[in-house]
């Protein structure tokens, strides 16, 4: 059986993120997009994700040595939300709300790139009447 694979670095993904979604916004709420990404690229590398891995290959664990899975990325927005915004960080109310915000729009995001469009047959047989 053959498994597709595909890496890309986590920071290529993130910036991708920004600039799709930069287009509709405010200058204030791409700030705080931009704010928000750079703490959870910050926060992924700290737990040795710089790669997002996506394909047919079975998900491994997250270790140092590997990339996350889409789901694996969005499983850790609650420890990014929860524990290194508040506890590490500091953060305020409002930019908690900003960056719940912002990973849930990346959640949706991350989904629908790792969506494929289904393979199109090379040829379609006529349909005779």
């Amino acid at each position: 059986m053959n498994h597709e694979l595909t890496t890309k670095s986590m920071k290529k993904v993130l910036a991708e993120f920004v600039s799709t979604k930069a287009a509709g916004m405010t200058r204030r709420a791409l700030r705080n997009y931009e704010e928000v990404l750079d703490l959870f690229g910050e926060f992924l590398e700290e737990r040795g994700v710089t790669t997002l891995e996506w394909g047919a290959a079975p998900a491994a664990p997250v270790t140092k040595k590997r990339g996350a899975t889409v789901e694996q990325v969005i499983a850790l927005f609650d420890d990014f939300n929860e524990v290194y915004l508040v506890s590490t960080v500091k953060a305020e109310r409002e930019f908690l709300r900003a960056a719940a915000l912002t990973c849930r729009d990346l959640g949706r995001w991350l989904q629908t790139l790792g969506q494929r469009p289904q393979r199109r047959p090379s040829e379609t047989t006529p349909v005779h009447a």
